[in-house]
């Protein structure tokens, strides 16, 4: 039976430079993988999106005059995040790939949860039904810290704006940090070991960031393999 594979979720604000950074993170692991079994390289995907179901849902978050409350939003990206759990992620795991991820469980209970007032819980209990239990809740979940006044400018070169998001970047920041506050509470909802929190400072160019990111991941794999052994 092949070693189960692991979660690495990256998580942050909008504009923090997470899909920059999952995408360099694979890529990276993707390079140390050369020269073996390719086809048990490390899987890339995003939330919402990754399957067919959740880029019609994607589209349909991103689309202008849909009048949707908070309630509707979590139900649409906990959908598409099940979709995902169950054609993409579970098989990869399960056959000892790794799976790098933009966004994951947080992100709902943060934007949903805090933010649209659904309730923490709540939204942590949607997230469960949608397939978020034992060993699925992730293994390392990267925090990339921007501050609010870097995020404006981020936000205000991009020429998407703020996409899914309707609230201000110093909201999203104080949202972020309540949901970390007590991060420790919610893992143990979904598995029983928890899984890994490390912030990262996501000031900089990407590169520099990246290197941070790449320093973070590599101290956590000596970590986990001397669990291990």
């Amino acid at each position: 039976m092949s070693e189960r594979g692991k979660i690495i979720v990256l998580e942050g604000a909008y504009s923090s430079g997470k899909t920059t950074q999952a995408r360099m993170l694979h890529h990276e692991m993707c390079m140390r993988e050369v020269g073996s079994d390719m086809s048990m390289s490390p899987v890339l995907v995003r939330e919402p999106g990754g399957t067919q179901l959740g880029e019609r849902v994607r589209s349909l978050l991103l689309e202008d005059g849909v009048l949707r409350c908070s309630k509707s939003d979590l139900m649409l990206f906990c959908a598409a995040r099940a979709q995902l759990i169950e054609n993409i992620v579970r098989p990869a795991v399960e056959s000892g790939r790794d799976v790098v991820m933009d966004r994951y469980w947080l992100s709902s209970v943060v934007y949903q949860g805090v933010l649209g007032g659904c309730g923490q819980w709540r939204a942590m209990s949607a997230c469960r039904l949608a397939g978020l239990v034992g060993d699925l809740v992730g293994d390392l979940l990267i925090y990339l810290d921007v501050d609010s006044g870097e995020q404006r400018l981020r936000t205000a070169a991009r020429p998407d704006g703020h996409r899914f998001h309707r609230y201000e970047p110093g909201d999203v920041i104080q949202a972020y940090e309540i949901a970390l506050a007590s991060f420790s509470r919610y893992a143990p909802e979904f598995a029983s070991g928890m899984a890994a929190l490390r912030r990262v400072r996501a000031s900089g160019t990407p590169d520099e960031v990246h290197a941070r990111v790449l320093a973070t991941y590599d101290e956590w794999r000596r970590t986990v393999s001397t669990t291990d052994d």
